[in-house]
């Protein structure tokens, strides 16, 4: 029977992770409450072998429970959980380091430095996904943004403004991968770059493509890592602007684009679960990829979206980059009909 692991999301992340699980016999399952995609529930009372975090929420609880079941990181700072204010305090503590960000509280806006950002110190309020932020240009627009917050139930002290570095050329670079403080052996890492958003203010990536390690980005991770003698799947964000290259924020779990670790070896899983070797050890990370949100790529397919498909022409054409898409095309479809008839409810 194979051993039965459980992660607490049910979308793009959650849909890989069971790919890459059942690659190595492992049958991973997710919670019955609503369902995003049509994956298999734990049942109830059932206790999974493994536990695979693809938010923040559920790995703070776990942290928690000393009776978990096995998981990665078994051990991270609570303060830094899901806090970019806090994150960015941790790193100017180490001026060796790398730096986040200049930010600023509410009460001490720079009145000379517009435009800001006002940006959300947490990704999650108990299940309620926060906003991101929004770039304001001047203080009328800050002040019309916090009286929004008002209005949507929103608390202030969540809130923060830090310099807005987005209307400058600019690269959103990330590393991400699995690394481990006790056998550094096991690291493995890749450097991506952002070609595409979700659009409307500050947006994660719906398409990116693996790049070289031309700023470092790996070794200024690793500093990181080690001072937080950290253990298990990550993704930092760097935004790399000029001369500078400073942090945006550290994910301490698996990361939306995973799908690039699955179609190169699958080596990120394997050493989550203990199954890997010095024959994974020795596999370079991925390269000349190209990864894309499925969903976001169908949606942008059906409305003839010339820039994607210029984009999709380049780095597969002209690039000779290997697609990966997750989920495919033809999942995403079967998805649509399944939430059409009430799956997921």
């Amino acid at each position: 029977m194979s051993k039965l692991a459980l992660t607490h999301s049910s979308w793009i992340n959650a849909w890989t992770l069971r790919q890459a699980c059942a690659e190595l016999g492992v049958d991973l399952r997710v919670p019955a409450a609503p369902r995003q995609l049509p994956l298999p529930v734990l049942a109830p009372g059932t206790a999974p072998q493994w536990l695979l975090f693809t938010e923040e929420a559920a790995l703070r609880s776990a942290l928690l429970d000393p009776a978990s079941a096995p998981h990665l990181p078994q051990h991270f700072p609570a303060e830094l959980l899901d806090d970019k204010w806090a994150f960015a305090a941790f790193l100017a503590d180490d001026a060796s380091g790398p730096q986040g960000l200049r930010q600023w509280s509410l009460a001490d806006a720079p009145v000379a430095s517009w435009p800001l950002l006002l940006k959300c110190r947490h990704s999650w309020s108990g299940t309620r996904k926060l906003p991101r932020g929004w770039v304001c240009r001047d203080a009328h627009e800050l002040a019309a943004r916090r009286a929004e917050l008002r209005a949507d139930d929103l608390q202030e002290e969540w809130f923060f403004l830090q310099e807005w570095l987005g209307d400058a050329p600019l690269r959103l670079l990330s590393v991400g991968g699995f690394f481990d403080a006790q056998n550094e052996a096991r690291n493995l890492a890749v450097v991506t770059d952002r070609v595409a958003d979700y659009g409307a203010g500050p947006s994660s990536s719906a398409m990116l493509v693996t790049v070289p390690d031309e700023h470092g980005l790996i070794a200024r991770a690793a500093q990181v890592l080690r001072r937080l003698a950290f253990r298990g799947p990550y993704e930092m964000e760097f935004i790399v602007a000029g001369p500078r290259c400073l942090v945006l924020e550290l994910n301490p779990r698996f990361w939306m684009q995973h799908g690039l670790f699955l179609a190169a070896g699958n080596g990120v899983v394997k050493r989550y679960l203990g199954l890997d070797t010095a024959a994974d050890h020795a596999l370079p990370p991925p390269q000349r990829l190209l990864w894309a949100d499925g969903t976001w790529l169908l949606r942008r397919l059906l409305r003839a979206d010339l820039g994607v498909l210029r984009l999709w022409r380049h780095w597969t054409g002209a690039m000779g980059y290997r697609a990966v898409v997750c989920p495919p095309l033809g999942y995403v479809l079967r998805a649509g009909l399944w939430r059409l008839l009430g799956g997921g409810r």
